[in-house]
């Protein structure tokens, strides 16, 4: 079974995570991760059971990607999205390919995501900016979660 979690213990792993560096189905903190890795890898880190394929392009298949996502949380509306949900963001062809999961910005507490950033070459948090809002697809949120 799945512990409990909450919003705060989600975003706090994922924080230690940032500025490990960008890798292709990697899926170690401090060494190498892509967003599939880092979404999975902060679960796994909080003792939760995570299914996920390992052979995958790096122009995922969307339709696979949400069925995996589908098969581990609870999807929910885009407008109800708090701190410690993820966003399934479209990529190239505007299929959904990037996740990210969903905090306050430290400085003036606009929301804000934690990704792997591929243009950085790094996982990094920054505002959740028009441009991003708008390449948002769906979003999910863990299932045991407790606030």
């Amino acid at each position: 079974m799945n512990p409990s979690i909450t919003r705060d213990q989600i975003i706090e792993e994922a924080k230690t995570w940032i500025g490990t560096p960008i890798q292709h189905q990697g899926r170690l903190k401090g060494v190498g991760v892509d967003c599939v890795g880092f979404v999975s890898g902060v679960f796994m880190a909080l003792g939760c059971k995570v299914r996920y394929r390992h052979n995958y392009s790096k122009l995922p298949d969307g339709d696979e990607l949400l069925s995996v996502l589908r098969d581990n949380l609870h999807e929910i509306e885009v407008r109800n999205i708090q701190k410690g949900d993820i966003v399934v963001f479209k990529g190239v062809y505007g299929r959904p390919q990037h996740l990210a999961f969903i905090d306050g910005y430290p400085i003036d507490g606009e929301v804000s995501i934690i990704h792997s950033y591929w243009t950085v070459g790094k996982i990094v948090q920054h505002r959740l900016d028009p441009k991003w809002r708008r390449r948002i697809v769906t979003a999910f949120r863990y299932s045991e979660l407790v606030d």
